[in-house]
């Protein structure tokens, strides 16, 4: 059977025709089973698949034919932002090895800058459609083998500049796993074996996973990078090389105006002793600074102390920031402090447009925006938090945002 019996025009037909509309509808007006050769229920999932990945997958679905092999895929796949951030950091190469392909995302994305790339996927049908959109894609430097990447790797002894590795992080009920044992397969008990056949192992891996213990995990760890993308700590990138040590950490924040990369050395990952703001009146000019959701993952004070001279912890338990000094290249919001918010002024404020962010405070955000009744704003914030050492006084602080890194 050819693709193009499994994906006649009349699929993309019904799909383009249908774009856009509700999934659930389109089943009780449709049904299910087969129409003009293709099935129902497989169309209405490419219209729904569309519709989640809207915004995420932009540089596939830019392609009017491209297909999703299952539902899930829609938001389980890297993004094509974060996709394109896993390809600068292959760079170009003459050969990569995807041990677990999936929907082929990251592959398509590294494959743009690589000589030749070996897709290995265990399941059927998703090389069956991810061999379909290779072709619409316009990739000829793509091969996919259907195989478990164990018997692949067991069966051939090639080498190969990258080994690209995405483990499966769901269990037999579907549920999510987060250590590297539970995924499949288990990369990080492969490393040894994977680095001694490549020149660099890159693996993603949860989000949920502690960096260091996640880069001791995997033998020859050398660089660990929290990627962040809106607002969301998404992965885990470990990269491995035979023998190597680990040096280096860095959050990465995928944002609309581009990828922002902060590094610092291993030895400085977890510590987060910066010295607090002694005072509440500390807090009446200057600028204010949040960390980005990948730079939180670092829990790196003592780096922020260090690079940014000056800054200080807004409370001892909380991730906010403050020095009298700006600094445009801090991992995260830049917003100038334009005072303490007294009961008076609150009052004042009250039905105005404000974003709300609760830090340490004992009101939490939603509750501080019904008192105050305000509306979201662009650039104009309300931070409550406490500021001080030990529990720290509750305060409302007004800031204007700058930057966002």
């Amino acid at each position: 059977m050819t693709d193009m019996d499994i994906f006649p025009d009349s699929l993309f037909d019904f799909i383009s025709r249908h774009a856009g509309e509700d999934a659930a509808s389109l089943r009780l007006r449709f049904g299910h089973g087969e129409k003009d050769g293709f099935s129902i229920d497989f169309a209405i999932d490419q219209i729904e698949a569309r519709r989640r990945a809207s915004g995420r997958l932009s540089s596939l679905l830019s392609h009017g034919r491209f297909l999703f092999p299952a539902l899930i895929c829609a938001e389980q796949a890297s993004s094509s932002a974060v996709a394109a951030f896993h390809a600068t950091l292959v760079g170009k190469v003459d050969s990569v090895l995807d041990l677990t392909c999936g929907l082929g995302s990251d592959a398509m994305a590294i494959a743009a800058n690589a000589s030749e790339l070996l897709a290995i996927e265990r399941d059927e049908w998703y090389c069956r459609v991810l061999g379909h959109n290779l072709k619409e894609c316009g990739f000829d430097n793509v091969t996919v083998c259907n195989d478990d990447c164990h018997s692949w790797l067991a069966a051939n002894d090639r080498h190969f500049d990258i080994i690209f590795a995405d483990p499966h992080r769901r269990d037999a009920a579907n549920g999510r796993t987060y250590s590297f044992s539970d995924c499949t397969p288990d990369i990080a008990a492969m490393a040894p074996s994977l680095t001694s056949r490549c020149g660099r192992l890159i693996i993603k891996a949860s989000p949920m996973l502690d960096i260091s213990l996640a880069a001791s995990e995997v033998a020859g760890c050398e660089e660990v990078y929290a990627v962040a993308e809106r607002g969301e700590c998404k992965e885990l990138l470990i990269v491995a090389r035979e023998g190597g040590e680990f040096r280096k950490v860095a959050s990465v924040n995928i944002t609309r105006d581009g990828v922002h990369e902060y590094s610092i050395s291993a030895d400085k990952l977890g510590r987060n002793e910066t010295i607090a703001i002694a005072s509440v009146e500390d807090m009446n000019a200057g600028f204010l600074y949040e960390p980005n959701a990948a730079a939180m993952k670092l829990q790196c004070g003592d780096a922020f102390s260090k690079d940014f001279p000056g800054i200080r912890r807004v409370g001892s338990n909380t991730s906010l920031y403050a020095a009298v000094e700006e600094y445009p290249s801090f991992p995260g919001r830049i917003l100038r402090i334009e005072g303490i918010a007294d009961r008076k002024e609150l009052k004042k404020m009250k039905g105005k447009r404000f974003n709300v962010v609760s830090r340490n405070h004992p009101l939490k955000a939603s509750e501080l925006a019904a008192n105050l009744k305000v509306r979201p704003s662009e650039n104009d914030f309300i931070y409550a938090t406490s500021v001080g050492p030990g529990k720290g006084k509750p305060v409302i602080v007004r800031a204007t945002l700058l930057k966002s890194n």
